[in-house]
């Protein structure tokens, strides 16, 4: 049970769905685990609101954004990998909380929320794939 992600329990609960084991089992064995995330796309800097200034220090907050953003898509794809559908829930839902205080001003950019959503379809898209 624990590659289930169910850690001694019979089933995963979200809001909207509960799993059994045998689901998760079935699942599990029909899984491309092959399939990796690609490379996501970087914030192009210049893109950003010139009003501020482009300094070194908003290139730094935007190279790190994407870095820690495409480590939060890559630890997904490898939960939905495993069938660890609590943990995906998980991540995602935690993913801006912990995003550190100092790069939170960049959620209103809106070169940065282009480059979330498309991030975002290139996360899905991939976990697609390896579901089906």
């Amino acid at each position: 049970n624990s590659i289930l992600g169910l850690a001694g329990r019979g089933s995963v609960t979200t809001p909207q769905s509960k799993l059994n084991a045998g689901i998760l089992m079935m699942i599990a064995s029909s899984l491309d685990k092959t399939l990796d995330l690609p490379e996501l796309p970087q914030i192009n800097a210049v893109d950003v609101d010139a009003a501020q200034g482009l300094t070194e220090s908003i290139k730094g907050d935007l190279q790190e954004l994407s870095r820690l953003y495409e480590e939060h898509c890559r630890e997904v794809v490898e939960f939905a990998k495993q069938v660890q559908f609590a943990q995906v829930y998980a991540s995602v839902h935690t993913v801006w909380k912990q995003m550190p205080k100092h790069l939170l001003y960049l959620t209103k950019e809106p070169a940065v929320i282009a480059k979330v959503e498309v991030w975002d379809t290139i996360l899905y898209d991939t976990i697609l794939h390896v579901l089906i």
